[in-house]
């Protein structure tokens, strides 16, 4: 069975340009408290970061990977609810909780079928 290989985690090299090339300044990355920058070290909750920073959310609010992921989740969502055709925030949850758990049931894979 075929999957999708995932990056491997940044350097630290590596994070802080891709701070700066997310149009962040590199002095409020080296600012971030150790705890958030070892979070953003993971590629997917760097660019969620960045997302959620050009949408207004303040650095003090990124807290935690899970937290990051939360809250781009939570935007994400809300910038898919289309009401015409009854797809809510609620829906959508509930596809990516029946997602998890397929992906625990099937060993963390889940075949586009089963969807």
């Amino acid at each position: 069975m075929q999957g999708i290989e995932l990056p491997g985690k940044f350097s630290h090299h590596e994070l802080s340009k891709a701070w700066v090339l997310g149009g962040q300044k590199e002095e409020e990355f080296w600012q971030l408290p150790k705890e958030i920058r070892e979070e953003l070290l993971h590629p997917f909750s760097m660019r969620s970061a960045l997302d959620l920073l050009a949408t207004g959310v303040s650095l003090d609010d990124l807290g935690t990977r899970t937290s990051i992921m939360n809250q781009w989740i939570q935007s994400r969502l809300k910038k898919e609810i289309n009401e015409e055709a009854r797809l809510t925030e609620a829906l959508f949850r509930e596809c990516l909780l029946i997602i998890s758990r397929l992906v625990a049931e099937n060993n963390g894979w889940v075949r586009v079928d089963n969807l």
